[in-house]
């Protein structure tokens, strides 16, 4: 589901609170373009805080206009943003975006389908953005230079490999599955990834 804060309203939040609770779901991050202005940026702080969240992943303008206010807000409401690669070609780009960290709260949300897109190793890309990284995304694509998603093993990202190197990293954070064809539902596929990724945990 979709509640974009500009338009959440308590009533929104709060019908939102009830359905998790009621499907003993938790929010692990709030994803988006949470705005090029303070109030924008705040407004998506007060909605992840609302929903029990402390990870924005997505990418927030302000952080490239106004640094220190946009680290600021972040900082106020203990949040961590997690930019997440799409047009990033490589872990480097993703680390100029990251600049000085922002004191701990600016960081990544990887998307290793997006890796894959766009030519690069994700499980290199992980490697290299260790100490950065708040949240994951699994994702496969089926070839590079497009963003066709399919079930994990059936592309071109190496995600056992990225699952390991992760363990490696003894990375603890939040990861997930996705994968969002246009055409069917990917249930099925869904459950199938997530069987692969907890028998490659547990190798």
């Amino acid at each position: 589901g979709v509640l974009n804060p500009k338009w959440a309203t308590d009533a929104h939040i709060d019908a939102a609170k009830d359905i998790l609770k009621q499907h003993q779901l938790q929010v692990t991050s709030l994803a988006g373009g949470f705005g090029a202005t303070r109030e924008e940026l705040e407004a998506s702080c007060k909605l992840a805080t609302a929903l029990g969240t402390t990870i924005l992943g997505g990418n927030a303008a302000l952080l490239y206009t106004d640094h220190d206010t946009a680290v600021g807000l972040l900082t106020e409401y203990d949040l961590k943003l997690g930019i997440e690669n799409h047009p990033e070609k490589t872990p480097e780009d993703v680390l100029e975006k990251i600049g000085d960290g922002g004191n701990g709260h600016v960081g990544t949300a990887i998307d290793t389908g997006w890796f894959g897109t766009q030519g690069y190793d994700a499980a290199r890309a992980i490697e290299k953005l260790d100490g950065y990284l708040f949240h994951i995304h699994l994702k496969d694509v089926l070839a590079p230079d497009g963003h066709e998603t399919c079930k994990f093993g059936d592309g071109c990202v190496p995600l056992e490999a990225c699952v390991k190197v992760l363990q490696r990293l003894n990375y603890d954070g939040p990861m997930c599955i996705e994968h969002e064809p246009d055409h069917y539902d990917p249930s099925d596929e869904c459950v199938a990834s997530f069987a692969m990724v907890k028998d490659w945990l547990s190798n």
